[in-house]
């Protein structure tokens, strides 16, 4: 018990490093458009051409960043904040909340993203826990990608109310795993990546999934595409 208490906590350190990669992700674009609405404004007060509107409009564009930013910071907060009762959400909502935190990084990888959520779907269970598991998984898939370069990069999740339980199915083409890997990925310190993998990513997502939801994860690949279908059994929905 002691050593699965130990592994939960080195795969929540690693989670928080990758947590902090996002952040950076996250915020170089707003910190880009703040940079160059100030020197937009610099420029143009020195050669004395900055009007009224041209103020006006850099300044509440330079407002709505910062406000931006600040939401950023509050949702990587309530993020590792966690849970101690079960809440009640829209799974759609989630998994906008899931790709928030990643549309960054899948923008720079030109990824195709297509979404199939049935939006009745209300879960009844531990958001956060939820939500990092979802992201973990998104994240090993743009992992795949960078890793496998692949020309076009497609993502696809999909979610629905399947008789007494939700199954989330996510997809991508990114390479695949080689079937003699697949029994091993959701071992601790098991990692299918070149670098940087610690191999705690999808054990943490094993274990949320199966104590804490309840439910099941597993992963199947074909060919070069990779899928991950996550089942939560009924007595988690309301």
């Amino acid at each position: 018990k002691r050593q699965h208490e130990e592994l939960i906590a080195s795969s929540r350190n690693a989670a928080m490093g990758e947590m902090i990669s996002m952040i950076a992700h996250q915020w170089r674009q707003p910190l880009s458009v703040v940079n160059t609405s100030i020197a937009t404004l610099k420029v143009k007060q020195e050669l004395e051409i900055l009007d009224e509107q041209t103020l006006n409009e850099s300044l509440t564009q330079i407002e709505n960043t910062v406000i931006y930013l600040s939401e950023t910071i509050n949702d990587f907060r309530d993020y590792f904040k966690p849970n101690k009762i079960k809440t009640e959400f829209h799974l759609f909502e989630l998994f906008e909340k899931s790709i928030h935190f990643i549309k960054a990084e899948m923008s720079n990888q030109n990824i195709e993203y297509n979404e199939d959520i049935d939006k009745t779907i209300i879960l009844k269970t531990y958001k956060n826990e939820l939500l990092q598991t979802i992201i973990n998984i998104i994240k090993n898939s743009l992992d795949a990608f960078h890793e496998a370069q692949q020309t076009h990069k497609i993502l696809n999740v999909s979610a629905k109310h399947k008789y007494n339980y939700v199954t989330i199915t996510i997809q991508d083409n990114g390479g695949g795993i080689d079937k003699e890997i697949l029994p091993k990925i959701f071992e601790p310190y098991f990692s299918t990546k070149s670098k940087n993998g610690t191999g705690l990513g999808l054990y943490m997502c094993h274990t949320i999934v199966t104590e804490h939801l309840h439910g099941k994860i597993h992963i199947e690949s074909v060919d070069e595409t990779t899928t991950t279908i996550i089942n939560i059994p009924f007595e988690e929905i309301k």
